[in-house]
């Protein structure tokens, strides 16, 4: 009995505090993608980032006690050393491009601060359903300029009966202080989101100040999806108006998907207006494809897409790409 009760007190003398909880994950997407356009930009190669984006992921949490959390997140895209395409020949990583924050939760909600997803990134491609790719054809790949990430504030509020609200205020990203300061990137956002069963929804609105001249930029995002048991249905919505480009768009996007055995069908059909104020351009898209699992983290892919948009009253440019793949999950 003694000798329990030293070894106890020894244990109890010799603990070390909780400390936090790391992880560390992400994804590798290597694959073979062609890509052919009626102005003659065409190529083929193996690269990376056809289907989904290539990352690596940090984070962190702590308990707090009293229910409370602590923690963080880092993430950057591995992709080509340019950036300038997803489907480079080499790999870089030079900076945590995707996310960095750091957030406290508890029962009132989540608080998050730092460079993340705004509430319209979250609605306009988060119901993309299973059909999320890089390929051609997508809305995303039509809406140009669609608010991504940015330097903020955001408090989410705890679930209620299905319902979800997050709030958000984007900071100012001046270059230099005083008479050369400007609000360039302010702004707010609301989402608020139902999901019940089957179906889940959202709809976003986003407000900030475009330039240095004080133009609005102003975004409404909408999102739904349906499970069907058998296949589930999604579409997404998103009006894109700029003040400072006198440009408004609006982009929408439905699609279906179902799994058969190991696989998973996806086809999706987007189109966008590009009003201009001089006239009117008509952008659509598709995308057909297929991902096959492998295990639970790996699974091969075949996708097809095509984006077809006017250039002009009297011309439009097609861009055709197929791309076949693998992608590893760690």
């Amino acid at each position: 009995m003694k000798k329990h009760l030293i070894a106890a007190a020894v244990a109890g003398a010799l603990a070390v505090p909780a400390m936090a909880q790391v992880s560390v994950s992400g994804r590798l997407d290597a694959g073979y993608t062609t890509i052919k356009s009626d102005t003659g930009t065409d190529f083929s190669n193996v690269g990376f980032g056809s289907d989904t984006t290539s990352r690596l992921t940090f984070k962190a949490n702590e308990d707090l006690g009293g229910g409370l959390k602590a923690g963080l997140v880092l993430e950057g895209e591995i992709g080509d050393e340019t950036k300038t395409s997803k489907h480079g020949d080499g790999l870089d990583f030079d900076q945590f491009d995707r996310a960095q924050y750091v957030f406290v939760s508890g029962g009132f909600g989540q608080l998050r601060l730092g460079f993340a997803n705004t509430v319209t990134k979250d609605t306009f491609e988060g119901f993309s359903g299973n059909g999320v790719t890089n390929v051609q054809g997508k809305v995303q790949n039509l809406v140009d300029g669609a608010s991504g990430r940015t330097d903020l504030v955001r408090y989410s509020a705890p679930n209620m009966g299905g319902i979800s609200v997050d709030v958000e205020y984007a900071s100012k990203k001046s270059e230099a202080q005083g008479a050369s300061a400007n609000e360039t990137g302010t702004g707010y956002g609301v989402a608020l989101g139902y999901k019940a069963g089957p179906i889940s929804t959202k709809i976003a609105t986003q407000n900030s100040t475009e330039d240095s001249s004080d133009n609005e930029l102003k975004e409404t995002s909408f999102g739904i999806k349906y499970n069907l048991g058998l296949a589930s249905l999604f579409g997404t919505y998103i009006k894109h108006d700029s003040e400072a480009e006198s440009t408004e768009q609006t982009g929408y996007e439905v699609g279906v998907s179902t799994k058969v055995g190991g696989a998973e069908i996806f086809a999706t059909y987007a189109a966008n207006e590009v009003d201009s104020g001089g006239g009117t351009l008509d952008e659509t898209g598709y995308t057909i494809g297929g991902r096959y699992s492998l295990s639970k983290r790996t699974y091969a892919y075949l996708i097809i897409g095509q984006t077809d948009s006017d250039t002009s009253a009297t011309a439009s440019n097609k861009v055709d790409q197929t791309a076949i793949g693998l992608v590893h999950k760690f």
